[in-house]
């Protein structure tokens, strides 16, 4: 998410993406701005997004979304990753199991 961060508002293809991926992330659930804070955004050089500034239109400057004070999104991240990480496991694990399955199918096949 760090390096996606670093693409954001680039009018390259991989920073289209960046900025969807980001505009989705700071505007799903609680609004956040970036990984850490809007001090990201003055890191990169970049202006920040409206997100930081917690509004819907208008311009957004580094002063502006130092005084709104929105945190970053590196909880909302991590606590989303964590709580996918054991619907991931059990999918992985069936599917080894299916591939287990299948191989000694094709084994008794062969066998016989």
């Amino acid at each position: 998410m760090e390096k996606l961060l670093q693409l954001f508002g680039d009018g390259s293809e991989e920073g289209k993406m960046s900025s969807v991926v980001w505009d989705a992330a700071m505007t799903m659930g609680p609004t956040c701005c970036g990984m850490n804070g809007c001090s990201d955004f003055d890191k990169l050089g970049k202006p920040p997004p409206i997100q930081c500034c917690n509004i819907t239109t208008g311009p957004c400057d580094s002063k502006a979304a130092q005084s709104a004070n929105v945190p970053g999104c590196r909880d909302k991240i991590v606590t989303l990753t964590a709580s996918n990480m054991q619907s991931l496991l059990i999918v992985s694990i069936c599917a080894i199991l299916l591939q287990v399955a299948l191989i000694v199918i094709a084994m008794l096949v062969v066998c016989m």
